[in-house]
């Protein structure tokens, strides 16, 4: 099957050729992530029909990322000999990619609240943030900063970095504005090993 993102499913499927009108059954067997011998199996789909001189595996949904491995093994009949493929073989492996997350954010400050906000001087503010797009066991962590300008660059005011606990994160440490402005929030957040990096506009 084609590449997918974590969380999704993958599968084979093997022909047999060159035989005389073989039948019987496929076994599917995969490897990996990242076993490039294919040393141990990590799921074997045993004795699929052979229809039509085809054969297609049962759907497996790969546990973390990297790259998988198939191998195809004829079993057999009266007439054929069974024959296996190899490890590597082309069009055999897929890879299994993090998530493309998003985050978003919003400001809290008092009984104010949005993506934007006015407060008085001397106010107290703290940023929430949500993430899209990750996997439900999302972990990680999310870096709040806030910049006195909207390119968000040059010194920053750390606003704390958080924990991501099933895909929601902590809220920032509130920040106490003494200087009248304009002043910008960002969160960046770290992925893990399913789920990439983001950063909020």
């Amino acid at each position: 099957s084609a590449d997918v993102v974590i969380g999704g499913a993958i599968s084979d499927t093997a022909t047999v050729s060159g035989g005389h009108t073989p039948t019987g059954t496929v076994t599917f067997r995969l490897y990996g992530p990242n076993d490039a011998s294919c040393a141990t199996a990590i799921f074997t789909s045993a004795n699929r029909p052979l229809t039509g001189g085809s054969a297609t595996s049962a759907e497996f949904t790969p546990p973390a990322v990297g790259t998988y491995r198939w191998i195809a093994t004829y079993n057999g009949d009266a007439n054929n000999n069974s024959v296996a493929g190899k490890c590597d073989d082309a069009n055999e492996s897929v890879v299994v990619s993090k998530t493309t997350p998003s985050i978003n954010t919003n400001l809290v400050s008092g009984a104010e609240s949005g993506a934007t906000i006015s407060v008085a001087l001397g106010a107290t503010v703290h940023d929430t943030s949500s993430l899209s797009g990750t996997t439900a066991d999302a972990g990680g962590t999310v870096h709040y900063q806030v910049f006195t300008n909207a390119n968000c660059t040059g010194t920053a005011i750390d606003a704390g970095t958080k924990a991501v606990t099933s895909g929601i994160p902590a809220d920032s440490d509130p920040v106490t504005f003494n200087n009248a402005g304009n002043y910008y929030w960002q969160a960046d957040y770290s992925g893990d090993a399913k789920n990439g990096s983001a950063t909020s506009n």
